[in-house]
């Protein structure tokens, strides 16, 4: 909880570039946020750093390990019942083959067509930054 009473949860997502384009991955029917995309990742769990955690949170749910390189920052939303404080980084497939075990679906977009209304919310903040850091 944080100072409000409000719940407060510190997550990692990663912007997994191939090539001039990055991953998005949706949610599936039975997950809050169904039918929406972000970009894969997780909590973060006690004791680990924000680049452990997202390694292991794309190990999770891709089957794929990865390079987490800079962060695009950090926001947090301020959802209907938490506080989601989402930090991004920029990773490099590393080895094995994407495999969803957690999403329904998975998409590779140019930064310039990536679309904010399609992402959750917590993800939309950052897509001017991934556009600034891919070059087209």
């Amino acid at each position: 909880m944080n100072q409000s009473g409000r719940r407060y949860i510190r997550v990692v997502g990663a912007v997994l570039v191939e090539g001039k384009k990055v991953l998005i991955v949706r949610r599936p029917p039975h997950d809050t946020g169904a039918g929406m995309w972000e970009f894969p990742g997780g909590k973060i769990e006690p004791g680990e750093s924000p680049t452990q955690a997202l390694a292991r949170e794309i190990e999770e749910e891709l089957g794929v390990t990865v390079s987490v390189g800079a962060s695009l920052g950090r926001h947090v939303h301020h959802a209907d019942t938490a506080d989601i404080d989402l930090e991004l980084f920029l990773c490099r497939h590393r080895s094995g083959e994407l495999v969803l075990h957690e999403h329904d679906a998975m998409e590779w977009v140019a930064p310039a067509a990536l679309r904010a209304d399609i992402l959750l919310a917590a993800d939309r903040p950052f897509v001017e930054a991934i556009r600034g850091a891919i070059p087209t």
